[in-house]
């Protein structure tokens, strides 16, 4: 378990994954429904994850030894592995902006990249390495206040 109350499911290789991606310079972030439900105290089974700081071939390559398949995907690319469901997902905005060991230059990322979610709760995330939670957009106080809050009005 994490300091931020946070841990990956039981058997999960995540936690390999986002160490071989830390260790060539990016990060990997769990993020959406697993964040919100594991924050609430709920069982979190639903794993999506994001990486930031990489190019795609870079990508492709450390999650290759993991199982997953080619890209797939025109406009964003996500890997998947069949055998659990996993998806891992190139983000939408910002994925390049992150750069290894900044934690500053993850949020401001992980806020453009998450911008297009639609509740706050959903638009958390959870880098295992790090163990910080990204929180942009006030999910966490939504998620105590029992309220539904969308991310961007003008988008939902």
């Amino acid at each position: 378990m994490s300091e931020q109350g946070l841990a990956l499911p039981a058997g999960s290789d995540v936690g390999r994954l986002a160490r071989a991606i830390d260790e060539v310079g990016g990060c990997l972030v769990v993020v959406g429904g697993f964040v919100r439900d594991a924050l609430a105290g709920r069982p979190a089974h639903d794993l999506d994850l994001e990486v930031f700081g990489l190019d795609e071939r870079t990508v492709e390559g450390v999650i290759a030894r993991f199982g997953f398949s080619t890209r797939v995907g025109r406009q964003f690319p996500i890997w998947r592995r069949s055998r659990d469901g996993l998806d891992l997902a190139y983000p939408r905005a910002g994925a390049l902006d992150a750069r290894a060991g900044d934690p500053t230059s993850l949020e401001v990322a992980f806020r453009a990249a998450s911008h297009h979610r639609d509740l706050t709760v959903n638009a958390m995330g959870w880098a295992p390495v790090a163990d910080v939670v990204l929180d942009p957009w006030g999910g966490r106080a939504d998620l105590a206040a029992r309220r539904l809050r969308a991310v961007d009005p003008a988008t939902f």
